[in-house]
């Protein structure tokens, strides 16, 4: 991933990478079956969105009039709706997505995302 901040100092205004590795939790009620959801396809789900971040610049939508030709540079470009392209902001990001696409596979009441960057810092969120 990478993202820039706008925040916090003038060195993390610059594009800059991060290895990330996210832990995913769910929460509802059991169906028919004795499960919440198909893990196989709560995998797929989890991957495709995981993917849509993976070697993409994850930048602040207030911010892209800030951010002219990104395009040309960058193949993936990826938009925190609200607030700065922070780590808090993109696991609320990513859960909103996951928990969407979960919708229609189960009685999902909450997702739980924890989310690394690098081995030093960590946020955690749940959705709704």
């Amino acid at each position: 991933m990478i993202h820039s901040t706008t925040s916090f100092s003038e060195e993390l205004n610059k594009p800059h990478g991060h290895t990330l590795n996210i832990e995913f939790l769910v929460e509802g009620s059991l169906n028919n079956r004795d499960y919440l959801i198909d893990l196989t396809e709560l995998e797929k789900i989890i991957t495709g969105v995981a993917e849509s971040y993976n070697r993409a610049l994850i930048i602040s939508r207030e911010n892209i009039i800030k951010e002219k030709h990104l395009d040309k540079i960058f193949s993936k470009i990826v938009y925190v709706e609200r607030g700065d392209a922070t780590l808090e902001n993109i696991a609320i990001e990513i859960s909103k997505k996951i928990f969407d696409a979960l919708r229609d596979h189960g009685s999902i009441d909450k997702v739980i995302l924890r989310i690394y960057e690098g081995n030093r810092y960590i946020a955690e969120v749940e959705y709704p």
